[in-house]
């Protein structure tokens, strides 16, 4: 039982042998456990609760090999958190992942996120460790209604570490929005694909340290 995992096991990594359905149940990572590994072995959780994984301030969550699918949001951060891991697919109908801080996604994780009616990522802030990469999709259940900005930094900066890499797409008036400024160390990679008809990013300001790659479509 997962869930159970989360709150009583002494462990820190779980190990998926099938698809987990929680429907209403929302499985919560708390400061007392501080991090949890998932190894999924290409399975799925789903949930239909306001999140399938809501997580602590100052929590880390690993997930490799695995899906997270959540009928509203797939996780919510309740302070700045991280997230790590290899071949982990974020996917939400409403926010792939939900931060009333900022997101720091760990040095050598690959994570995909993708939406259809809402945020990729929403949250104060986003950082990407070194060597870390992420791809942040909205893809709209058609051409006529369109989806928010994949990524939205409300405050805190957006911060790419060196030789990280960030793909983001939406067909939204911006793909990408920062309040604050945009900062790319470097050997960063960044690609913007608005496949509607307006901008890339919307960013306070940028700034740029090293060589680094920009691309947008």
């Amino acid at each position: 039982d997962l869930a159970a995992f989360f709150n009583t096991s002494s462990s820190d990594t779980a190990t998926l042998v099938a698809d987990i359905n929680l429907e209403t149940d929302m499985l919560l990572l708390t400061k007392e456990r501080s991090k949890i590994v998932i190894n999924g072995n290409g399975h799925t959780i789903y949930g239909d609760a306001e999140c399938v994984i809501r997580m602590d301030a100052g929590c880390t969550l690993v997930l490799n090999d695995v899906t997270v699918s959540g009928g509203t949001d797939a996780i919510g951060m309740l302070g700045s958190g991280n997230i790590g891991g290899k071949n982990a697919n974020i996917h939400a109908v409403a926010t792939g992942i939900n931060a009333i801080g900022s997101v720091c996604i760990e040095r050598n994780s690959k994570i995909e996120v993708n939406t259809t009616v809402g945020y990729g990522i929403y949250a104060a802030g986003l950082e990407l460790d070194e060597y870390a990469e992420l791809t942040v999709k909205n893809e709209s259940l058609s051409e006529e209604i369109t989806g928010p900005n994949a990524i939205t930094a409300l405050s805190a900066p957006i911060v790419m570490g060196e030789n990280s890499r960030l793909t983001a797409s939406s067909n939204e008036y911006n793909v990408i929005k920062c309040k604050n400024s945009f900062i790319m160390h470097d050997s960063s990679y960044l690609s913007v694909i608005n496949t509607g008809e307006y901008h890339g990013a919307e960013i306070g300001a940028l700034e740029i340290s090293g060589a680094v790659t920009i691309q947008a479509y």
